[in-house]
């Protein structure tokens, strides 16, 4: 031991199922304290294949998310990648922003409730 606290693993949540995907789950074999977390694709099948490649390849537990929503709240993944082109990628960061707004609104909401229940 050398007196350091052990590195915390990052956690990714990948975007995509296709060669873009594949590839980066071929590279992050490689890479120290990493697992996959969550795979969200619109096709079941192949994001199914991922999160079972994931698997095999040690780098999970690994979970295949019927939608990027799911993935985003189940709190299994912290980093994103997309691999899709641009305009896709795009659509998908607007979901994620939307999400998040709807959090913040959400948050907003309960600590109004939380204030007008707690006594002075």
């Amino acid at each position: 031991m050398n007196g350091h606290d052990p590195i915390p693993r990052l956690r990714i949540g990948m975007i995509g199922s296709g060669f873009i995907a594949n590839f980066h789950l071929q590279a992050l074999v490689s890479v120290r304290h990493v697992t996959v977390a969550g795979i969200y694709s619109p096709n079941a099948a192949h994001r199914e294949a991922l999160a079972a490649k994931a698997n095999a390849l040690e780098l999970g537990p690994c979970r295949a998310f019927p939608t990027l929503e799911t993935m985003l709240i189940s709190g299994e993944g912290l980093e994103n990648f997309s691999a899709h082109n641009d305009e896709i990628r795009s659509n998908y960061l607007w979901s994620i922003c939307d999400l998040a707004e709807r959090s913040l609104q959400l948050l907003s909401q309960l600590r109004a409730v939380d204030a007008a229940l707690t006594p002075d």
